[in-house]
């Protein structure tokens, strides 16, 4: 059973990048054509964690980072940035830069 596992990880569309910052993920790419395109762009830019670092730091002052529906966020906000990463496809919320 362990074998099977194993294969089908193998077969799967994921691959590890190392990021501009130095950290790897495991990324799914299969939803993509342009797969080696993607790769390389991806190499010149910083993984998840250090990109919401960033966007942090630029939205400290005068935002606050709010959770709310996703639906309110594309009615009632639709042009403030929404944190990348955020979305939570159960209960269909993202976290959104709002400001004060």
């Amino acid at each position: 059973m362990q074998n099977n596992n194993m294969n089908s990880y193998m077969n799967s569309n994921f691959v590890q990048i190392r990021f501009k910052c130095g950290h790897v993920e495991n990324i799914d790419i299969s939803r993509t054509k342009l797969k080696p395109v993607l790769i390389r762009k991806m190499e010149h830019d910083y993984c998840t964690a250090c990109w919401n670092k960033l966007e942090d730091q630029k939205y400290a002052v005068g935002y606050n980072l709010e959770r709310m529906f996703y639906g309110r966020y594309k009615e009632e906000f639709p042009d403030c940035h929404m944190r990348h990463g955020s979305y939570n496809p159960v209960d269909r919320t993202v976290e959104v830069y709002v400001p004060i």
